[in-house]
């Protein structure tokens, strides 16, 4: 299946290709090499790649770089609650409108990995609001994904290993799908390291709507031979940053699924000339 990037509102015969106002993004394509894609039965998307949850956006950074076509890092620390309807509401849009070939995302672990059991024995209140501030967004990923596969599309979501986040729903439904694959690996294999200095550890899980996009995961057990940090109970906080050799791995399963999907890319103008096309 062939996908081509970056339409369609028209604009006369020049064929200047807009996305929606609101995302501020302007290319230029010829009419003839679009309607010739088109023809060919190309579907459309606007972005190689967007990632919800996804913090310093290494993989988009590591991806603009490829190039890879990139979207939105929608996070809270660009600005976006997803914790809150409208604008759970609001992503959804742009993600429908976007229709990125791949979503990645990494919703906050805290109350359902490893040690979750304990932490609700120990402290059930402290527990409980770390519950109600991972839980409303997590599940929203798991809508996400649900819309990526309804219309074709991919997604990849990390959690610790094990993570009780896949009990929540949409989850379930998401995990029985049979596209659904997903992989288990040690991130000291991926340079991870704590605040000493040591390796660390923890064991990850990747669930993905593609095996392409875990292969570069796979066989990354612990290799044995260093010695890892202390990372138990609240101690693995420091290590939700991906590495940049975590991130190089996802760009890098995402441009292998491309090539495999074929993806024709309509080529665009750099942003000085975009601007200029608005003019």
């Amino acid at each position: 299946m062939h996908f081509v990037h970056h339409a369609f509102l028209l604009d006369h015969i020049h064929a200047i290709v807009r996305l929606d106002a609101m995302f501020g993004d302007v290319v230029g394509v010829p009419i003839e090499t679009l309607f010739r894609l088109i023809r060919k039965g190309c579907r459309v998307v606007f972005s190689d790649v967007m990632e919800i949850c996804g913090g310093a956006a290494r993989v988009s950074q590591i991806a603009v770089r490829r190039p890879l076509a990139i979207g939105r890092n929608i996070d809270l620390v660009t600005g976006t609650d997803l914790n809150e309807p409208r604008e759970q509401a609001s992503t959804m849009k742009y993600v429908r409108l976007q229709r990125p070939l791949v979503v990645v995302m990494a919703p906050t672990c805290t109350p359902f990995g490893p040690w979750c059991h304990l932490n609700k024995f120990l402290n059930w209140d402290g527990w409980l609001r770390s519950y109600e501030e991972a839980a409303p967004h997590g599940r929203f990923c798991g809508e996400v994904a649900l819309v990526q596969l309804k219309e074709n599309r991919h997604f990849l979501n990390e959690q610790p290993f094990p993570s009780e986040l896949y009990l929540e729903p949409p989850w379930p439904e998401v995990r029985s799908d049979s596209r659904v694959v997903d992989v288990v690996f040690d991130q000291c294999m991926t340079k991870q390291r704590a605040a000493c200095g040591k390796l660390a550890k923890k064991p990850t899980e990747l669930v993905a709507s593609d095996a392409t996009l875990i292969q570069p995961f796979q066989n990354l057990g612990c290799s044995g031979d260093h010695e890892h940090a202390d990372t138990s109970g609240g101690k693995c906080s420091p290590l939700q940053l991906w590495t940049w050799d975590f991130a190089q791995r996802v760009v890098k399963g995402i441009e292998r699924l491309a090539k495999t999907l074929k993806v024709a890319v309509v080529h665009t103008a750099p942003p000085a000339e975009r601007k200029g096309q608005l003019q």
